[in-house]
């Protein structure tokens, strides 16, 4: 009840320039103890330094930008290249939430990230999903 009523604080404007939102549940005691498998910290740091890696060549003659995040907007097709059911699948989460031109904006840019550390070269219809659910407040 007190997070929606701070969110509810939060103005639509403000939220929209916030590119990932993602929903946080208490972890259970025992899942603590016992964590199971999972990758290890080094294995994440490697595959994130290959996607600034794959990033920083792809826009290296792209002009004062090095990341997906600084992309315009008027160069987002040009480096965020994704499949038509990548395509069809972004503009169905459009028309369905409730998702401004920004919004829009920020989603592809999440799903060029994500498709980075997947070492893909083209966002697929999982890239974007993935991306489409961060950028859902799952507590409206």
């Amino acid at each position: 009840m007190q997070i929606e009523k701070y969110i509810g604080k939060i103005s639509g404007p403000l939220l929209d320039r916030i590119a990932v939102h993602v929903s946080v549940r208490a972890v259970d005691p025992d899942a603590l103890r016992n964590p199971g498998p999972g990758e290890s910290s080094e294995t994440i740091r490697i595959r994130v330094e290959q996607a600034r890696s794959r990033q920083r060549h792809r826009l290296r003659d792209a002009g004062e930008f090095s990341t997906n995040a600084l992309i315009p907007e008027s160069l987002l097709r040009e480096f965020c290249a994704m499949t038509n059911e990548a395509e069809e699948l972004l503009f169905a989460a459009l028309r369905r939430l409730t998702i401004s031109a920004r919004g829009r904006s920020h989603i592809i840019r999440v799903a060029r990230t994500i498709t980075d550390l997947a070492g893909d070269e083209v966002i697929d219809v999982n890239h974007m999903a993935e991306a489409i659910q961060y950028r859902t407040r799952h507590n409206q």
